[in-house]
């Protein structure tokens, strides 16, 4: 663990929480990292949702491929689940990269780069029944499976590979893979169904009637041009509102104008304003779709770093989206998980650690990490639990403004939180004292200082009018300190 990212961690000492040692370590104890990584420690390229036991009691899970070697606490070779409280490696992982994700058959699919998983020899493409990673006939011995999907309850496969088992698309008939097509589209990064057809899209070449198209479409005998194609390849493709939309580095569709993002309604093409930069993956998500790439603005000017979502209508941002590239998308529950290189996501002012994975519930970023999503800038232990506060918005992957505690396994808010910084604590009288730069706690005015008494917020006084950096109790009294000149109505010096 770098340096960096051992101090964006909560650190505790074994010794200090009681925990018995066989041997001693000095009077300072043993730190041990607490929560690991706030994500992953390298890239995330793909993602999933997969319930292991199906219609079973256990809950589903995020699942997340790249290129890393850890998620959260838990050592993970590029790929790794998130349960909603802490993370789990899906045996010894791949030996290289892992491009996509799919299920098929109440299993894992994995597609990549990879020659191994588990070290079991599977060449690109591998499934993991939840207990271990086998061969899928051997897999494809060149190239790069870039895109695993099902569609009508048959798993394609689809890539710049080029074998006896297939080139540019395959599909498995439950033993094999064979080839989809004669004539096959290569580089291909897309395959998915859109008004009863298959398209494919990427950055390849289909006869010489199509070369260096981005999009094709097999109408049952042969691959045709999709209303003029683009200009430049295509990397992403969703359906939303009943068209196709794609996203990539183009600058045309057909004989329409459309900056790296357009839609196809089964007719024409037509733009969906502008990216000033590449689009790398697209999901449906509340009447829309959100995009993820390698950009700083839509729409003609709206700040928004690489994420932003589009209603159908017009452009949003989502909170400032991410410090680096978003490179896979999907949904679950309501939610839409992001995965990438960033490290932070949200606006620079309160931006969120959150490394190659987070998750967006609606209004805000929460990453997928059992620490808070930044570093709290104070602690104590109240009734047995671990306190923090900080300028973070969440803990854990539950909300949690400003405040939250740990009860030993996972964290939970204190009400509503407060409404800006917490960076003091003391216990005074049986109740948690917070102090900071907040104005508001549990949702009702308290101005710097508040009190919680395991239930509910209550402010202290009128408080001060100023931020409060220190608290501590002295002969039975709460003595407050910071940068303010008025505690009430008492004029201070």
């Amino acid at each position: 663990m770098s340096l960096a990212t051992a101090l964006r961690v909560i650190a505790v000492s074994v010794s200090a929480l009681g925990a018995q040692t066989a041997r001693s370590s000095g009077a300072c104890g043993s730190w041990v990292p607490f929560g690991g990584i706030p994500g992953v420690n390298g890239t995330v390229y793909a993602q999933t949702s997969w319930d292991p036991d199906g219609d079973g009691p256990d809950a589903g899970l995020l699942v997340v491929g790249g290129l890393f070697t850890q998620a959260g606490e838990v050592p993970a070779s590029n790929i790794a689940a998130w349960d909603g409280k802490g993370w789990r490696a899906l045996g010894a992982g791949t030996n290289g990269r892992v491009r996509s994700l799919t299920v098929f058959q109440g299993q894992l699919i994995a597609g990549g780069s990879f020659v191994t998983a588990g070290g079991v020899q599977v060449n690109r493409v591998a499934a993991w029944n939840g207990s271990e990673w086998s061969s899928m006939d051997g897999g494809f011995i060149n190239g790069n499976v870039n895109t695993v999907t099902v569609m009508d309850d048959v798993l394609f496969a689809g890539g710049d590979f080029a074998t006896t088992a297939g080139a540019g698309i395959s599909q498995w008939n439950g033993k094999e893979w064979q080839q989809f097509t004669d004539d096959p589209p290569r580089a291909v990064k897309g395959i998915i169904r859109f008004h009863n057809d298959v398209y494919a899209v990427g950055d390849f070449s289909v006869g010489a009637s199509l070369e260096n198209a981005g999009i094709a479409r097999w109408d049952g005998k042969q691959w045709v041009d999709v209303g003029g194609s683009t200009n430049g390849g295509v990397d992403a493709v969703c359906i939303a509102n009943d068209e196709l939309v794609i996203g990539g580095d183009f600058w045309r569709a057909g004989g329409v104008n459309a900056s790296r993002v357009a839609a196809w309604n089964g007719t024409v093409w037509h733009a969906l304003d502008d990216v000033d930069g590449f689009i790398e993956a697209l999901t449906p998500y509340d009447g829309g779709f959100v995009a993820g790439g390698n950009f700083e603005h839509v729409g003609g000017g709206i700040y928004a770093p690489n994420i932003a979502y589009w209603d159908g209508f017009q452009w949003w941002p989502m909170r400032s989206g991410a410090n680096q590239p978003v490179y896979s998308l999907t949904t679950r529950d309501g939610a839409v998980f992001a995965g990438g290189s960033f490290t932070t996501v949200g606006p620079a002012e309160s931006s969120e650690y959150a490394h190659g994975v987070t998750c967006w519930n609606g209004n805000t970023w929460i990453p997928l990490a059992k620490t808070p999503g930044r570093a709290p800038l104070a602690m104590t232990e109240y009734r047995g639990e671990l306190v923090a506060g900080g300028s973070f918005r969440s803990a854990g992957g539950i909300v949690a403004n400003c405040i939250a505690a740990w009860n030993g396994e996972e964290w939970h808010s204190l009400g509503s939180g407060t409404n800006n910084s917490v960076s003091a604590f003391t216990v005074y009288k049986d109740e948690l004292i917070a102090g900071g730069s907040f104005t508001q706690a549990g949702g009702a005015s308290a101005s710097r200082l508040a009190a919680w008494n395991g239930e509910i917020w209550r402010p202290l006084g009128d408080g001060v009018n100023g931020t409060v950096r220190a608290l501590v109790v002295f002969e039975n009294k709460l003595i407050a300190g910071g940068s303010f000149t008025a505690a009430g109505p008492l004029a201070l010096n």
